[in-house]
């Protein structure tokens, strides 16, 4: 039984050097990466890797495509946690191939450290006083557009506010390379 449990196993994607590790001390923005690549096996190729968050309540995220960054690194960026030190969270990520198999880590677990302040208020409250947020930081919604676009404006009503993640860029020329570079949404320039 062992044998065909290690068996169906290996015909799973793997994922592996995870970052955050598990129990690691996060501060208030922080990259979420892991490297996805296909089962040794199948050798079929990745479709999606998916991000999701549960936060100090147990409420969860929707699941998140995260992006790939290079041949077989993801990463998705998460900035707001500074509202909520001293708390532990949880992050989970999924990965599936173009056969539809999946395979996911355990919850890994981390805690926000810092302070929301950078600890140099001499009027930082006692731990008992502090005020723990209610909802999670926002993440981005799972309900955009995924398709390749060019030279274009953002359509989706409302002006940017701050940064919530990475916008990646890639540029393909038809052959089996891609290039890929990020930026991040810093200010819209109409609201000063």
């Amino acid at each position: 039984k062992k044998n065909k449990q290690t068996n169906h196993k290996r015909k799973l994607p793997r994922i592996d050097r995870l970052t955050p590790t598990n129990g690691d001390t996060i501060q208030g923005k922080q990259t979420f990466s892991a490297r996805a690549r296909p089962s040794s096996v199948t050798e079929e190729e990745i479709k999606t890797v998916s991000f999701q968050l549960k936060d100090m309540n147990g409420a969860s995220s929707g699941w998140l495509d995260v992006p790939k960054v290079s041949s077989s690194m993801y990463e998705i960026t998460v900035d707001g946690f500074d509202r909520y030190v001293d708390t532990d969270w949880s992050y989970v990520l999924q990965v599936e191939d173009a056969n539809g198999k999946k395979s996911s880590t355990d919850a890994i677990g981390f805690t926000i450290g810092g302070s929301s302040n950078g600890g140099n208020d001499k009027n930082d409250k006692n731990d008992n006083d502090k005020e723990v947020p209610s909802k999670a930081p926002p993440a981005p919604s799972p309900r955009l557009p995924k398709k390749k676009v060019t030279d274009s404006d953002w359509t989706h009503e409302g002006a940017i506010q701050a940064a919530t993640g990475r916008i990646m860029f890639e540029f393909d020329d038809g052959t089996d390379q891609s290039f890929v570079c990020s930026g991040t949404v810093v200010m819209d320039g109409r609201g000063g």
